[in-house]
């Protein structure tokens, strides 16, 4: 077995690195402004992290490859597929950034082209961790700043210190 990388929701239980984690998210064609009019036209796509750090998107009907890789060439550490949306929450391993402080939160759509980059609480900061929940995305930083993104822009529309 592998080295483990995480856990069982709330078990103890831990995965071995080898294993590979997919995610599958409904996604409309539609444009932003008539995507919640109820369209039948739905299409699933799955998305998984390889033990290397590649995003891999596939439709998940058919199996095909839609986008592979490392946004800007950096490896991904955590992606998180949006609600009533194609697009994910992408989460780059800032360890493996030249500059090692960067702003690694982006918004990414299914071809592998980028929305946005999320604000940093500070200047020379870089995210570590994200969760959505209840329809708000949450990022923690390297230098103790809990962040609640935008995500229509990126920006930070509350931040609170927790060190």
């Amino acid at each position: 077995m592998g080295q483990a990388i995480g856990e069982y929701a709330g078990s103890g239980d831990t995965f071995p690195s080898a294993w590979v984690l997919s995610f599958s998210v409904w996604h409309s064609p539609l444009t932003r402004s008539n995507r919640n009019e109820g369209n039948a036209h739905m299409t699933k796509t799955t998305f998984y992290i390889t033990p290397s750090g590649e995003l891999v998107i596939l439709e998940s009907r058919t199996g095909k490859e839609i986008w592979r890789g490392m946004p800007e060439g950096v490896p991904v550490s955590k992606a998180i597929a949006l609600p009533d949306t194609s697009d994910m929450m992408i989460l780059l391993a800032y360890s493996h950034h030249p500059r090692r402080l960067f702003s690694n939160l982006i918004r990414m759509r299914p071809d592998g082209s980028i929305v946005w980059h999320a604000e940093l609480p500070r200047g020379n900061d870089a995210y570590v961790d994200i969760e959505f929940r209840e329809g708000s995305l949450s990022a923690w930083s390297w230098s103790g700043y809990k962040a609640v993104i935008d995500l229509d822009s990126g920006s930070i529309a509350l931040k609170t210190f927790t060190k």
